[in-house]
């Protein structure tokens, strides 16, 4: 496949997406509750069905597993060896709350692997993305022209972006930062924090909403991101994607120990608690 097509194909799609989103945030917009007791905007619901229809269909014709799209059942998905897999609005809390935590997530799994990833934060119009063979980018001011009808290379995407390197906060006989979930505290995330102190007594805390927390991780503003909340495949695939890029993983975590890389398309798309780092 030519990733860099798809990811420039899937950078126009949260661009208009994120534009969906923002109409909505700046009205007087209603707040429901799923039956999984999370909440859900029409914000949620526009950008699912922008993404959905400007990704499916295409050369490849990729069949998509969206937060807020119909369930697909395993026995359908199970013989997906490609696919989309998308949140179209990562950190609904945050959006309800109005802090611009929140984000358009899009990735691409390849044999329960995620090749490509791009977390998009529509306030500030700010795009970090990565595939396979390409590397991981942050996009500042990602074009208001970029829309759905039209896929810019994304050589042009990332000639206006920069590189994101390996290297970063932690490095070097730096502090280790740690960037932790602002809506979703627990108790076994604080647990953690303590038990990281004794073995880090420099450790720097702070919080975020949304993938922007892979974000940080991945451009060296964070060492780590431990996550303890509620967390399903489309809330860590595009992070883990872009994370992969600059030789960082995303790897489960169970009774104090960091275990294998997360895999997707399971029949349980819950993901249990991990460490991005």
């Amino acid at each position: 496949m030519a990733l860099n097509k798809l990811l420039a194909r899937a950078a126009a799609a949260a661009r208009e997406a994120g534009t969906a989103i923002l109409e909505v945030y700046d009205s007087a917009f209603q707040v429901e509750t799923k039956q999984d007791d999370t909440p859900v905007t029409a914000a949620d619901l526009r950008a699912s069905r922008i993404i959905t229809r400007l990704l499916s269909g295409g050369p490849q014709d990729l069949p998509l597993l969206s937060e807020e799209g119909a369930a697909v059942p395993y026995e359908v998905r199970r013989s997906w060896d490609c696919f989309w897999l998308v949140d179209p609005l990562d950190g609904t809390r945050e959006f309800v709350k109005r802090n611009n935590e929140f984000t358009v997530n899009i990735a691409l799994i390849e044999a329960g692997r995620p090749v490509l990833g791009l977390i998009y934060a529509p306030v500030s119009a700010l795009l970090y993305a990565g595939a396979r063979g390409l590397g991981a980018w942050k996009i500042e001011g990602l074009a208001p022209e970029i829309r759905g009808g039209a896929f810019p290379a994304w050589e042009d995407l990332a000639a206006r972006g920069r590189r994101l390197r390996p290297a970063g906060a932690g490095g070097g006989g730096g502090p280790t930062v740690l960037v932790g979930s602002r809506s979703h505290p627990s108790e076994a995330f604080r647990t953690y924090v303590e038990e990281l102190r004794r073995s880090e007594p420099g450790l720097q805390l702070f919080v975020s909403g949304s993938a922007l927390k892979f974000c940080y991780v991945a451009e060296g503003r964070a060492t780590i991101y431990p996550g303890f909340g509620r967390t399903m495949e489309w809330d860590t695939a595009a992070g883990q994607a872009i994370l992969n890029q600059v030789g960082k993983s995303v790897r489960s975590f169970a009774r104090g120990r960091t275990g294998k890389e997360l895999v997707y398309n399971k029949k349980d798309l819950r993901t249990g608690p991990f460490i991005a780092r």
